[in-house]
Order: structure tokens, then C-alpha cells, then sequence
């Protein structure tokens, strides 16, 4: 049996000192609880929903309908992933209800439920007629497929009754910004993804993301929450397996597949620090893909586990990451980690086992 472990962030960004107090209490506890469901059997996939619904309800976050950023046209859709060895599933683009008035069909209201329930039906492999189950869904056809699930939804209006105020003054306020063009690089109203790397005591591993995408944003916009390679990956070899969990602006990691390229690079890697930061200079902040883009954004968490060790790291060319981890029996620890004023990045890690 293995030690299980969860490792969380909030987003990639700027967060205000103002708000750390109410992260810290929320995701220590988050981990606490999640820990005694992993001690008590719970496998990684069961895991990291649980944890990923949780951040998903915390209004402080950009993910699920309280604290989702809004589009141009003040809906809010979402964008979501999970990926274990054994498989992937991702919804985007997902209408989950509008601050103008609710939507006129049920939902459910948290993403990564939606992709956990597509990775279960996904497993199950191709039907009588050979047809392959999907891997992504998106748009309302997400919630067509979550009923016939049988599941549990919400009406439109008990959808809308999720918003609350903080949300629309920000929306307003970003329309503001947008009018007057506004530097925002340090406002931390525009933060990203959420995502869950899980070890449990099988020694499985599943990593997952959960976004309500960049503020103002065009609807139908997919993020790198939805794209396995970009927001998360697993990467397994006969003796190693490394998993990332990635925020950020999603159409630059989209453009440079960081998720992918950190998991393949750490496993292989004797020396982490020195990799994590060569890929953070080489194929993101230098990146050619990335055109003529000031703020190069990315963050995030990735875990490694070797044949004796168990790592885990974290990383933001950001001004500031939010995480939070436990393993074992441990107490849980968080970390707002900000970067130094001058540099180009930041990279920290721990070794659990």
C-alpha cells in the first residue's frame, strides 16, 4: 500500500494579501477531509472530484458557478478535465447559467462531476456497433448527456440563485476595464484555473482542472482546462509516473502543450529545478508560438513519484500560485507562493517520501 496524497492550487495570478487568510482556511480543510476519505479507501478519481467540487463552490475561485468569471455577454461556461493512465475525459464550453436571467434547461452544477461521468461512461469502451465513447463533450449537449445519466440536477433558476453579487460587480467592473483599457496584470479579479493532483493508496494517481475561463471572453471559448496536454497530464513509465495540473492564460498553454511537456521532462529529469525553469524560459516564456503576447502567464503543480521518493512541485511565471497539500498522516500545508520582484519565474518543491 501508499502513502496517499492531494495537492491542489487556486489558480496562477495575482492574489490579493487581503484574501490569503480565506484560501488558507479553505484549502487546509479542504485537504484534511479529502485525506480521511483517501485513508479510508477512497480511490484517486473519487478523490479528486470531491476536492475539485469543493474549490468549484468557493466563491474566491474562478471555477463552478459562484465564482466563475463571465463572458463578454455575461453568461458563465466552463471548462473542465481528468486523466488517469487508464484514461481522459473534458467538457467545455459548458453554459452552466447567464447574470441576466436563468437558462431554460436543468444542469448540474459542478463541471468536474460532468467529467467524471464522462470518464466512467469513456472507460466502458465502444458499444455493440463498434461506436467509440467520447473523450470531450461541449455546450448544452453536456447536460443532455448528464441527465441520461440519471444523476441529480438543478433547475435554470436554482442555477441562477448561485450567483451573488461579488460576481456581477466584477463583471461590471471588468467591462469597466475593458472600456478604458486598464492594465490588469496585477488585479486579482482575473485569476484562472483550479486543478487536484491525487496519489491514493493504491498507489493510482489521477490529476485534474476546473475553469471558468478568461473574464470577457467570446462564448464558445475553449480553454486549456478542456485540453489534456495543455491543462493536465499523466505520463507513466515501468518504474516513474509524474502528473501537472496547469492555469495560467489557456491559449498560450494551449499553443505551447505545457502540461504534457513538464510530465515527460520530469520523469526523465535528475535535477527538477533545473528542468522546471529550462521549460518555463525555453518553451513558454520564449516561445515564438507565443507572437507578440506582453504577460507570459502560466502556473501550476506537478507530482513525480519514483521507485523510492515521492515529489512534488510547483511553479508560476505569475506574480503569485495559491496551493495547498497533505500526505499521510501529515498536517496539511499552504503556500502563497510569490515570485521575486525581478524575476522571470519561480520554482519550489517538497519531497513527501
Amino acid at each position: 500500500m501508499k502513502i496517499p496524497m492531494v495537492m491542489m492550487h487556486a489558480g496562477a495570478g495575482y492574489h490579493s494579501p487581503s484574501n490569503e487568510k480565506q484560501y488558507k482556511k479553505s484549502m487546509k480543510e479542504i485537504c484534511q477531509n479529502t485525506m480521511a476519505k483517501l485513508n479510508n479507501g477512497w480511490t484517486c478519481v473519487e478523490a479528486l472530484e470531491y476536492v475539485i467540487q469543493q474549490l468549484e463552490n468557493n466563491s474566491l475561485t474562478n471555477a463552478g458557478i459562484p465564482g466563475s468569471n463571465c463572458t463578454l455577454d455575461g453568461y458563465i461556461e466552463c471548462d473542465a478535465a481528468l486523466m488517469t493512465k487508464h484514461g481522459i475525459a473534458s467538457v467545455a464550453a459548458v453554459p452552466m447559467t447567464s447574470i441576466k436571467g436563468p437558462l431554460d434547461y436543468h444542469i448540474h452544477p459542478n463541471p468536474i462531476t460532468m467529467v467524471k461521468l464522462l470518464y466512467e461512461y469513456h472507460l466502458q469502451g465502444p458499444d455493440e456497433v463498434g461506436r467509440q465513447p467520447p473523450l470531450m463533450l461541449t455546450g448544452h449537449h453536456v447536460h443532455d448527456f448528464i441527465k441520461q445519466t440519471g444523476i441529480p440536477m438543478i433547475s435554470g433558476s436554482d442555477a441562477f440563485e448561485l450567483i451573488n453579487t461579488k460576481q456581477i460587480k466584477r463583471y461590471q467592473n471588468h467591462l469597466r476595464i475593458l472600456s478604458e483599457s486598464i492594465d490588469t496584470e496585477d488585479n486579482d479579479e482575473f485569476e484562472d484555473t483550479v486543478g487536484c493532483i491525487v496519489m491514493d493508496q493504491f498507489g493510482e494517481i489521477a490529476t485534474g482542472v476546473s475553469s471558468g475561463g478568461i473574464s470577457l471572453k467570446r462564448r464558445g471559448r475553449v480553454g486549456e482546462a478542456a485540453i489534456p496536454g495543455a491543462g493536465i497530464w499523466v505520463t507513466t513509465t515501468s518504474s516513474s509516473k509524474a502528473a501537472c495540473s496547469l492555469s495560467g492564460t489557456g491559449e498560450q498553454i494551449m499553443k505551447t502543450m505545457m502540461a504534457m511537456n513538464i510530465t515527460t521532462s520530469l520523469i526523465h529529469s535528475t535535477n527538477k529545478p533545473l528542468t522546471l525553469g529550462s521549460l518555463l524560459t525555453h518553451q513558454f516564456l520564449n516561445s515564438a508560438l507565443l507572437g507578440k503576447d506582453l504577460h507570459r502567464n502560466v502556473g501550476g503543480i506537478a507530482l513525480v513519484v519514483e521507485e523510492d521518493t515521492v515529489e512534488g512541485w510547483w511553479f508560476h511565471t505569475t506574480a503569485s500560485l495559491c496551493i495547498a497539500f497533505q500526505s499521510g498522516t501529515s498536517n496539511p500545508k499552504f503556500i502563497m507562493s510569490r515570485k521575486t520582484p525581478g524575476s522571470k519565474y519561480s520554482v519550489s518543491g517538497q519531497t513527501f517520501i
